[in-house]
């Protein structure tokens, strides 16, 4: 569902911002060009995308919330920042991200179209721990490239109200994190010999397995096996060519196949075999699950002989 605001009254708008993405003060830079703005809100389960148009240049000040990162993905225009002193240039083809208590800076173009993604902090691990993301400015890099990708398809979910949307929240907070490792100076702890990478994989598929019922986010992966985000994301990327979450989503698969193919239907009908898996009962999970198996849900009921099974809701 989406919210929209639109006003040609700069005070209006102001406000209507401060709704959206949190508290700001902001200067009118062009008296002279007609003010506009349009703002539409979309919101799926703890993730939020504030799309933002407007004519006549801004001189923005506003400080990160805590609880909250936000990334901002320039489509026309530019945005010239500070944040916390360091200078970014916000525009087409790159990012910018603020993290809680952030400070920013900055100005913009006369016109500036472009989309706001709100994020949980809480995906990135323990309080403070998102400090140490390199930069504000995400610009080059194969890293960067997917997940800017990653963040347009996620928009793309949103607009369209489509329920794989939290799983593109969680793919895009783990190329966040990767991001971050990739920038940081090569770790003290002693790296991992290829024996010791694949235990740690082994250890990390017992885990995974052991708590598939439930939302999973790499960092208490990471915290379970008692390994960095950098050292898990590089095992993983090393041992199988695809990070931590990537596994995770592929581990829900197969467990759903197994129950599909052994599991009597109870009151809860399929719904209750996917919940056991961690995966919702909709379009995107039959949908993933026929490009992972090469076959739908119901059709590896009716090859296990266990009969047809009403179509969905």
């Amino acid at each position: 569902m989406a919210t929209t605001w639109s006003t040609r009254h700069f005070e209006e708008w102001e406000d209507q911002l401060s709704q959206a993405i949190g508290h700001h003060s902001s200067t009118l830079l062009t008296p002279e060009v007609p003010f506009c703005s349009s703002i539409t809100v979309r919101q799926a389960e703890g993730v939020a995308a504030v799309s933002l148009e407007g004519k006549s240049s801004l001189r923005l000040h506003r400080w990160q919330p805590p609880g909250q990162l936000l990334l901002w993905l320039p489509q026309q225009g530019w945005v010239q920042d500070r944040i916390n002193g360091q200078q970014v240039l916000a525009e087409p083809g790159t990012a910018m991200l603020c993290l809680p208590g952030d400070e920013l800076l900055g100005e913009t173009s006369r016109y500036l179209k472009g989309v706001s993604l709100l994020l949980p902090s809480a995906g990135f691990g323990h309080p403070g721990s998102t400090g140490s993301l390199p930069g504000r400015h995400l610009a080059q890099g194969s890293e960067v490239v997917a997940l800017i990708d990653t963040a347009h398809q996620l928009l793309a979910a949103l607009r369209a109200g489509a329920p794989d949307a939290p799983w593109l929240a969680g793919l895009l907070a783990d190329h966040l994190l990767f991001w971050r490792d990739l920038a940081k100076p090569p770790p003290s702890e002693r790296s991992l010999g290829a024996v010791e990478r694949r235990h740690q994989i082994r250890r990390a598929r017992d885990w995974i397995e052991a708590h598939l019922h439930r939302p999973l986010r790499v960092t208490e992966l990471a915290d379970a096996l008692h390994l960095s985000t950098r050292s898990l994301q590089f095992t993983f990327r090393q041992e199988l060519g695809h990070s931590p979450l990537e596994e995770i989503r592929r581990l829900r698969l197969r467990r759903l196949r197994q129950l599909l193919r052994t599991a009597p239907l109870g009151a809860g009908g399929m719904g209750a075999l996917y919940r056991q898996c961690g995966l919702s009962d909709s379009a995107f999970t039959r949908r993933q699950y026929r490009l992972w198996c090469g076959e739908t849900p119901a059709q590896s009921r009716i090859l296990a002989g266990l009969g047809p099974v009403a179509p969905p809701g």
